[in-house]
């Protein structure tokens, strides 16, 4: 069970956005909210000293004016505040922990400005230790009523997933969709002809079992919970978008590569924050290495 939530704020419509949602997630537990702004030192290194002092004041009063709204909309909410310089990656690391989640805001798609959770929440990704939960631009705040949605593969950051979105749902009071997508795929003979002999009958019952492990896992933690398996053929990215866009929560596992192994998120993640249909938790390597054992 989380015990916090970290919002990373600048003044922003989109970091609004993220506190927002923050907000409402910790108010019925009466919950805590930290509300977290970085100032990178290469900003104030580029002004003079009487400025940099200025800037500092200014991003602590902003802090305090948005602690007290916080205090003033949402009473039972416990909420605190941190300024912090230094590199926004390695300072907002320091608040990561598996019973924390870090919380982003992000521009709209269609905006030409570069997306804040490509740019901030991507570069995040690989070294946090907590959930890292993207919002969209100009998300309602009715999001009642609506469900959690995990994409699983069978994989160890798709069990740290699954787990997290099943405690989310139960706090939540909704129900969980557990989604598993497949493919045929494309096999060749010695002609470059596709072979004629279809694979569903042999693939399908493999995918039903990863999809079925991942259920039982999260119905034996949470036996309450009203779980929905899907299973469909079709790209993951695609599935899972389509479902989103009725959710009130989306959640990945993302292996998280560094630039050395690869993209620093999975192509499934890497497009659904193309399209961001409702907020989204990525869980990356690091928090399912220190979830994944208490797991299994």
């Amino acid at each position: 069970m989380n015990q916090r939530t970290v919002v990373a704020w600048d003044g922003t419509p989109e970091s609004q956005g993220a506190l927002d949602w923050a907000v409402l997630r910790e108010a019925p537990g009466g919950g805590t909210v930290v509300i977290v702004r970085i100032v990178n030192d290469a900003l104030l290194e580029a002004v003079e000293s009487d400025a940099a002092e200025d800037l500092a004041a200014v991003a602590q009063r902003e802090l305090a004016e948005q602690a007290e709204n916080v205090a003033i909309d949402a009473p039972a909410v416990h909420v605190g505040t941190e300024i912090m310089r230094g590199d926004p990656i390695e300072q907002l690391l320091q608040f990561t922990n598996p019973a924390t989640l870090l919380v982003l805001g992000t521009h709209d798609p269609a905006s030409s400005q570069p997306r804040f959770a490509w740019s901030l929440g991507a570069r995040l990704i690989t070294d946090s230790r907590s959930p890292l939960v993207i919002i969209p631009a100009g998300l309602s705040r009715n999001l009642a009523g609506r469900g959690v949605v995990v994409g699983v593969d069978g994989s160890p950051e798709s069990v740290a997933a699954t787990a997290f979105a099943g405690s989310e749902a139960e706090r939540m009071r909704c129900q969980l969709t557990v989604v598993h997508t497949w493919r045929e795929p494309v096999i060749d003979d010695a002609f470059g002809r596709n072979p004629a002999e279809p694979s569903e009958a042999w693939l399908e019952p493999s995918h039903h079992l990863i999809l079925d492990e991942a259920v039982a896992a999260v119905q034996a933690a949470q036996p309450s919970l009203v779980i929905v398996p899907l299973l469909q053929q079709g790209r993951a990215s695609h599935v899972l978008e389509e479902r989103g866009r009725t959710a009130a929560l989306l959640v990945l596992g993302s292996r998280g590569y560094g630039p050395v192994r690869g993209p620093l998120m999975g192509s499934v993640s890497t497009a659904i924050l193309g399209s961001m249909p409702c907020p989204v938790v990525v869980t990356g390597p690091s928090y399912t290495a220190d979830r994944v054992p208490v797991l299994t």
